[in-house]
């Protein structure tokens, strides 16, 4: 069965869900606190940089030239 665009968008976006608050970024740098908003570009969560105690900002592109997850799903 051939993929459209919109369900090619369907299958990211339920990918990016599955990252669970506490998850860790970067080597353990950054930590998820909870999802911010998501729309069609992507997912924005706010995160915590361990290093610095700060909370940032983390977004989360779709678009297949872009969206990576590693094997983890994170």
């Amino acid at each position: 069965m051939k993929q459209t665009e919109e369900t090619q968008q369907t299958d990211y976006m339920d990918s990016a869900i599955d990252v669970e608050a506490g998850a860790e970024l970067c080597s353990g740098r950054y930590k998820l606190l909870k999802v911010l908003g998501q729309g069609g570009f992507g997912i924005t969560y706010m995160g915590l940089h361990t290093g610095l105690g700060k909370t940032v900002a983390i977004k989360e592109y779709f678009p297949k030239d872009v969206f990576r997850r590693m094997e983890d799903g994170t």
